[in-house]
């Protein structure tokens, strides 16, 4: 017995259709066309399966693509984040050395000029002090030591005149008053120190 295709049976309901003939017979031209409607549908369907595949592969590398989108802006936040905080120190680190700088070299600019304003102002201040104390009392001894370029304003300011008044040069920072029990003296030096920044 012979096997025929399963499209043999099938009812071709278009006008033109030729006759079907007996069961078993099958001429050349309707295996020709047979085979022709094969190969068709084995090439649309090789066609179909590639574009089937291809889309796919785009759906695929579409969904790969947006993971890897979504993995860098994750990695990109956790970059920042961390590199935020690391240059955020840095940064914090930069500007305490800048104003640590700069305080150093104003004080280094600024020390000679206010020294000497601690030295006008505690030479003014002991004078009007000796001038009060000569003008409203007498004592036995009065001694003033002290660096000879403040003795020398000291001396030069003093309104009752030297009379009873010694001056002796010394090589400490501060002037001092003996005048019988009463002691006075400037702390030049503290300020200098503290100028300096000897006390830091």
């Amino acid at each position: 017995m012979t096997a025929l295709p399963v499209a043999f049976y099938l009812k071709d309901l278009s006008a033109d259709a030729p006759r079907r003939r007996g069961a078993g017979a099958m001429d050349a031209e309707d295996a020709s066309d047979l085979d022709f409607r094969i190969r068709e549908a084995h090439a649309r369907g090789v066609l179909e399966g590639r574009a089937a595949r291809e889309a796919e592969q785009e759906a695929e590398a579409a969904a790969q693509a947006q993971a890897y989108a979504q993995q860098l802006v994750a990695e990109r936040q956790a970059w920042a984040a961390d590199e935020g905080e690391r240059l955020g120190v840095l940064l914090a680190g930069a500007i305490a050395d800048l104003e640590r700088r700069v305080s150093d070299l104003v004080s280094e600019v600024l020390k000679p000029v206010l020294e000497a304003q601690v030295r006008t102002r505690a030479v003014d201040a002991l004078t009007r002090t000796l001038n009060d104390m000569l003008s409203k009392g007498t004592y036995a001894r009065v001694a003033i030591t002290g660096p000879a370029d403040l003795l020398a304003r000291i001396e030069a300011r003093l309104a009752a005149g030297p009379a009873g008044v010694s001056f002796v040069a010394g090589a400490e920072v501060d002037v001092t008053v003996n005048a019988d029990d009463t002691v006075l003296a400037t702390e030049i030096g503290a300020w200098a120190d503290a100028i300096s920044g000897s006390d830091r």
